[in-house]
């Protein structure tokens, strides 16, 4: 993790909440994106909408440098990154559900 490459992260559009999809695919010379697949983006409940905000920045930890099994020092300083923030940002963006946008303002 000697370098940090603004990235973003990209969703898909599924209705059931699953694990994580590790496709992880160059979009340009300093772009990644993981797609999440059976992502609920439409959620009715503030508890969906949280599972789907809680996949979206486990993506976005992997993403800009903490996968699963990271150190809590390593997670904690990524989600502290420029990275990790606009990924999360941008996902949520790119989905726009009322629900995980006020969720999202929350944790920020």
């Amino acid at each position: 993790m000697n370098r940090f490459i603004r990235l973003g992260l990209v969703t898909a559009t599924m209705m059931l909440t699953t694990q994580v999809v590790l496709a992880q695919n160059m979009i340009a010379a300093d772009q990644h994106a993981i797609v999440l697949t059976n992502v609920n983006i439409h959620p009715a409940t503030v508890r969906e909408a949280r599972k789907t905000l809680d996949r979206i920045e486990a993506a976005a930890l992997t993403l800009c440098g903490a996968p699963p099994g990271s150190s809590t020092y390593m997670r904690r300083a990524v989600m502290k990154s420029a990275c990790f923030r606009d990924s999360v940002a941008n996902a949520v963006r790119q989905i726009d559900a009322p629900l995980i946008n006020r969720l999202h303002q929350r944790v920020r």
